[in-house]
């Protein structure tokens, strides 16, 4: 059993006021912190669960009952969001655990250059279906075309239970809405490689601007390893 409780903390800003909201990971599972919620503004529960997985549940990208004890090796897939008055700015994570599989690093790699090509067609005036056209084609031309999925996002609003998810619209081919400013997205590159059973994702919110988009999320973007 690897016992990581406090070992990593991962902050999501609040949208509107910038305070932080912390989530303690432990090897039971992952916990916001009582005392680091929102006490500047109208702080709300997001409208879903985190969504936490580890094992072969990293793979999943969904909520599910099944709770692991983590492993001296293993990976913790998590996605969380801050909240204001049901507005949400959500994160995604795959944390590796105990040292990183030579492929992880690769697949963090491959989502990087894939999620700063989705930035640079986040921009008004663009479709959105052309957002998720860039994402498809970096990461096939990188190898990943069976691992990764068939929409890489979505909008995310003023929403209540049981999804934060304000759709339509999602970040498929062919969406022919165009982006504005005022708009915001949480872009989110998934990798599932089902043969070796290893995930990797990374996912933030987007406010689109008047000239192309500004990264909600305050977290750096390299690869944590506990």
């Amino acid at each position: 059993m690897k016992n990581v409780y406090t070992a990593y903390r991962a902050r999501s800003m609040c949208p509107v006021c910038g305070s932080e909201e912390e989530v303690f990971i432990t090897n039971n599972g992952i916990f916001p912190s009582p005392s680091k919620t929102c006490q500047n503004c109208s702080h709300t529960y997001p409208a879903n669960e985190f969504i936490i997985g580890s094992g072969d549940n990293a793979l999943l990208c969904r909520y599910q009952a099944e709770k692991k004890i983590l492993k001296n090796t293993d990976q913790l897939s998590i996605e969380w969001a801050g909240t204001y008055r049901h507005y949400h700015s959500a994160m995604f994570r795959t944390i590796p655990i105990g040292k990183a599989n030579t492929k992880h690093h690769k697949m963090h790699e491959a989502c990087i250059e894939v999620l700063t090509n989705c930035e640079s067609k986040l921009k008004p005036g663009n479709k959105i279906g052309e957002v998720f056209d860039v994402h498809a084609k970096t990461f096939d031309d990188l190898g990943y075309k069976k691992s990764r999925m068939n929409a890489c996002g979505y909008s995310l609003g003023a929403t209540f239970a049981p999804t934060w998810m304000d759709v339509p619209p999602m970040i498929f081919t062919g969406n022919p809405l165009i982006i504005k400013p005022g708009m915001v997205f949480f872009m989110h590159m998934i990798l599932m490689d089902s043969e070796a059973q290893l995930a990797m994702n990374l996912g933030e919110t987007y406010l689109v601007t008047e000239d192309g988009n500004e990264r909600l999320g305050k977290q750096k973007l390299d690869l944590v390893v506990l």
